[in-house]
C-alpha cells in the first residue's frame, strides 16, 4: 500500500472525529468523503508537483470542514488511519 493511501485513511478518520467526536462509522466516513478537499491543500499540492525541490514530498490534501466540533484526539485518529498502510 502507498504512503498516500495511509494519509488518506488518516485524514478520513481525523475528519470524522472532528465532525462527530468519534472515530466514525462507515456512514460517517462516507459523509466525510463528500466534503470538498481543502483549497489551500490543493494549491500546495500543485506547487509541490511543479517544483523539483519538493520531489520527495508526499502530500495529500485533507477534506475541509468549516467549524470542527472536536479537536481532541485528531492526531491519534490520523495515526490510526496511517497504520493501515503499514499492514
Amino acid at each position: 500500500m502507498r504512503m498516500e493511501d495511509g494519509m488518506i485513511y488518516g485524514n478520513l478518520l481525523a475528519t470524522a472525529k472532528a465532525m462527530n467526536g468519534t472515530y466514525g462509522t462507515m456512514a460517517q466516513l462516507k459523509e466525510v468523503m463528500e466534503l470538498p478537499l481543502s483549497s489551500k491543500g490543493l494549491a500546495f499540492l500543485s506547487r509541490v508537483h511543479s517544483e523539483k525541490e519538493f520531489s520527495d514530498v508526499v502530500l495529500v490534501p485533507s477534506r475541509y470542514i468549516e467549524k470542527p466540533r472536536y479537536t481532541i484526539g485528531l492526531g491519534d485518529s490520523f495515526v490510526a488511519g496511517m497504520q493501515i498502510c503499514f499492514g
